[in-house]
């Protein structure tokens, strides 16, 4: 199907559902290794999260999915347990 003048193909609603979708499915990802490699680490949440300078509760919520990730913060957690970052990407 041709695209329209706004560059949706007729099932662009479809496809950002999708892509929503598919970033839901990544950041509960990453969220497992960044718990995998926390607790092999043998840390807490608090614990990771001070080494990161970061709230524990962000911790929780990008253990769990629920919340995206910047590069910087990728950074200092994978620092925090001693990984290079591509290690905690899924």
């Amino acid at each position: 199907m041709p695209a329209s003048a706004d560059g949706r193909d007729g099932q662009g609603t479809a496809r950002r559902t999708s892509q929503c979708e598919r970033d839901q499915v990544y950041l509960r990802q990453l969220g497992h290794r960044l718990r995998a490699h926390r607790t092999a680490a043998g840390m807490t949440q608090h614990k990771l999260a001070e080494r990161a300078g970061m709230d524990r509760t962000y911790v929780g919520r990008l253990e769990h999915g629920q919340h995206s990730i910047t590069v910087l913060a990728l950074e200092r957690l994978a620092g925090a347990l001693d990984l290079a970052c591509g290690e905690l990407l899924p």
